[in-house]
């Protein structure tokens, strides 16, 4: 999980799809819109982190639409933070941060918190 959430999900979304976003953003919008560019890819590979995690969800609890809001829009929430920590700080950054988060969700799910 920390693996996988740290490395892999942080390689494949902010490394990959917010680059990717930005990349052809920057090549059909004129001007120097950098930042409105950085925002848009983060936000949009934040919603597509959020319902990547539906699958998962899926194979334990029945998806109802409240359900699949909530995973979208938490997950999403995350992301925008760690696709903001990528592209103001690192990536090594919004690994760690992601990693860091796995940490706190299984000791809140060990402890009972969650």
């Amino acid at each position: 999980r920390f693996l996988f959430g740290g490395l892999a999900e942080e390689l494949m979304l902010r490394w990959g799809l917010v680059s990717a976003i930005a990349w052809a953003l920057a090549a059909v919008l004129p001007g120097d819109r950098e930042r409105a560019i950085a925002w848009t890819a983060i936000v949009l590979a934040a919603v597509a982190f959020g319902a990547a995690h539906l699958p998962q969800a899926a194979a334990s609890m029945d998806l109802t639409g409240p359900v699949v809001a909530r995973i979208v829009a938490l997950n999403s929430m995350a992301g925008v933070v760690f696709g903001w920590l990528y592209v103001e700080d690192a990536l090594e950054v919004a690994m760690l941060a992601h990693a860091s988060a796995h940490v706190v969700l299984i000791a809140a799910a060990i402890f009972g918190a969650a």
